[in-house]
């Protein structure tokens, strides 16, 4: 189980995801700050907590306060190992999943493909990778609703 872990959320990049489960499941993205290089998913210490939560298409995803609730609780490793991560993940492998970096923004495809499952996202650098929680490396189950920070 992982330690818990206290940190000031001002040092946190937080990204909300839930899945529509229709297509690849993955997050890309750039972030830009004031005086201070970008911040690019798939590229850094991110790590990943996964809820267990789920949330139907149209139902707008967790409320404000689910989400702070989770952000507590994945800071204490408080929530159930057999359907959660059990705390924050990183890009370690282990028998609570990890966060997976795919490929970057510039891999040009027709079909998708192992390995190149993502299409090219305009207005977003080629520095930015995918990047997913991966629980089950056969992609047979996973947590929809994830909390990611970097």
């Amino acid at each position: 189980m992982p330690s818990a872990r206290v940190r000031n959320a001002v040092h946190y990049l937080y990204i909300i995801t839930y899945a529509d489960k229709s297509t690849a499941q993955g997050v890309l993205d750039q972030f830009f700050r004031e005086g201070a290089a970008p911040v690019f998913t798939g590229d850094g210490a991110w790590e990943v907590c996964a809820t267990g939560e789920d949330y139907d298409l149209g139902s707008h995803g967790p409320t404000l306060e689910t989400i702070n609730e989770y952000i507590a609780r994945c800071n204490s490793g408080d929530l159930d190992p057999q359907t959660t991560s059990a705390g924050w993940a990183t890009t370690e492998a282990s028998a609570h999943g990890h966060v997976a970096f795919g490929e970057p923004n510039d891999t040009e495809r027709s079909i998708p493909e192992p390995g190149n499952e993502f299409s090219v996202v305009c207005d977003i650098d080629k520095e930015a990778r995918w990047m997913w929680y991966e629980w089950n490396p056969d992609r047979s189950a996973g947590s929809p609703f994830l909390v990611a920070r970097r």
